[in-house]
């Protein structure tokens, strides 16, 4: 047998995974503190995010639905997820380049290469988000959803390791990495919904009916809103009702607050038209004319198309008349809903009160499992405006996270319980976790074929190119 030959891709990957992974046991210290971070993290998190809000006789005690910190301790455990995938992969690559080089006369395949170092980071990375949601999850008795808080910090882990790869076989020194890193950090906590709110940013990139586009394309954005609506919506105790409470949210929404505005509107217009101030009345007009519109579109058997005037021009008297009655069935039908889907609601209450045994096993079950601080957040509570009008259409901007989102393509708005993709309706968890890997698999293009470094290399060509015609001008 000639002992030159080279193996083939299957043996490389396994001697570049044993030879990494050997190398890797070998440094103590390297593995003392990628075991350890992650627990450390948690415990840290855990115990100045445990808010003992106390109850009668106690105040020392804690109570889960009642702890304000829930929310920061998702957004912190995205972070952190970013922040342990980061530190354990932007050195792998730049470390072993002295030895990919002395072995680049055997033409050895990157593919194998990458392909080990990309099973160990996983490995290391699947271990380091499991031990921070046992311990973190633990101290803070968040209960039943251990794997899917797993999957979806994993899965943020393993987009950072692909992130750290890429930095890693792309720059040239470890001091030019580590200085890149807060640079990629930064916007993915100034844009993730969180540390500002998207309604908040600069005009020029906000959006007030979808997450923006700069939201759009952080990894933190996803796997943050994949946490919380995960966490409002499937545990323990919200599961049983979130559909119940979704259908009366959305019926309370159109026929207690849209509904009623429009019908104002009607009157505005009339009484406009009445003093001849044309320009008042084709303005709540036209928010009519939308109004009826976008109903149409949602509810075709309630608001019937023949209903939707033309735009533009005063309507005539009769027609005012014909508006308000629409509305007011449609205001009867969605009162009617409410009052259906809050039955349901009650039939399911009575059901689990039987199974648990009473309504105070009920509202410890609850206390146990909601979070209050969490459902105002993703209600959006706070915030006093129920709707806005802009680009010709009412944005609902009530209870967010029981509202269908508008996009058929996976936009919508932030917290939003599903996402459309074209004829498919996909839960919102399942559906984020979709867009993180589609970024994981597309850094693992950019890393297989350097992207990072051939950029690099173009614009440090590019510079040398104008350097050396400057330089000929000037000798002639």
């Amino acid at each position: 047998d000639n002992l030159y030959n080279i193996p083939n891709r299957r043996k490389q990957f396994w001697i570049y995974t044993l030879r990494d992974g050997l190398s890797k046991l070998k440094d103590r210290q390297y593995m003392l503190i990628n075991i350890l971070e992650a627990p450390v993290l948690a415990l840290i998190l855990g115990f100045f995010t445990k808010y003992l809000a106390g109850m009668p006789g106690n105040p020392s005690a804690y109570i889960f639905s009642e702890n304000v910190n829930i929310p920061a301790y998702l957004f912190m455990s995205v972070v952190v997820a970013l922040f342990i995938g980061l530190n354990v992969s932007a050195e792998e690559i730049i470390k072993d380049r002295k030895l990919l080089q002395r072995e680049s006369f055997l033409n050895l395949s990157r593919f194998s290469f990458l392909n080990s170092k990309i099973l160990i980071l996983f490995t290391l990375s699947a271990i380091q988000t499991l031990t921070f949601v046992l311990i973190g999850n633990s101290i803070l008795e968040i209960e039943g959803l251990t794997w899917s808080y797993w999957l979806i910090l994993f899965s943020t882990a393993a987009f950072a390791n692909m992130l750290g790869l890429n930095i890693s076989s792309g720059l040239n020194s470890v001091v030019a990495i580590y200085v890149l890193i807060p640079l990629i950090l930064v916007p993915h906590l100034l844009f993730s919904g969180v540390i500002v709110d998207f309604d908040k940013l600069h005009k020029s990139m906000s959006s007030e009916e979808y997450v923006p586009v700069i939201g759009d394309v952080m990894v933190s954005r996803w796997s943050y809103e994949a946490l919380a609506v995960n966490q409002f919506k499937n545990n323990e105790f919200d599961v049983h009702f979130f559909d119940e409470e979704k259908g009366m949210s959305n019926a309370s929404y159109y026929g207690t607050i849209l509904i009623p505005e429009l019908i104002n509107h009607v009157e505005a217009a009339r009484w406009s038209a009445s003093r001849n101030d044309t320009a008042r009345q084709m303005e709540y007009q036209n928010m009519i004319f939308d109004a009826l519109k976008q109903l149409h579109s949602e509810f075709p058997r309630i608001v019937p198309a023949a209903i939707v005037p033309f735009a533009g021009k005063p309507w005539e008297k009769d027609y005012y008349g014909k508006a308000e009655n629409v509305l007011a069935e449609a205001r009867r039908y969605f009162n009617q809903q409410y009052k259906k889907w809050s039955h349901a609601r009650d039939r399911k209450m009575k059901k689990l009160i039987g199974e648990l045994g009473s309504s105070a096993a009920v509202r410890d079950f609850k206390i146990k499992h909601h979070n209050e601080a969490l459902a105002e957040m993703m209600l959006n509570k706070k915030n006093v405006e129920q709707f806005i009008y802009a680009d010709e259409k009412f944005i609902r901007k009530h209870n967010p996270a029981y509202k269908e989102p508008t996009g058929k393509w996976g936009r919508a708005h932030f917290y939003a319980p599903t996402k459309k993709f074209g004829p498919l309706t996909v839960p919102t968890t399942v559906f984020n976790l979709m867009i993180v890997w589609i970024g994981v698999g597309i850094l693992y293009v950019t890393l297989y074929f350097d992207l990072l470094r051939r950029v690099i290399r173009y614009f440090e060509t590019f510079r040398l190119r104008r350097l050396h015609r400057r330089l000929q001008k000037l000798g002639t």
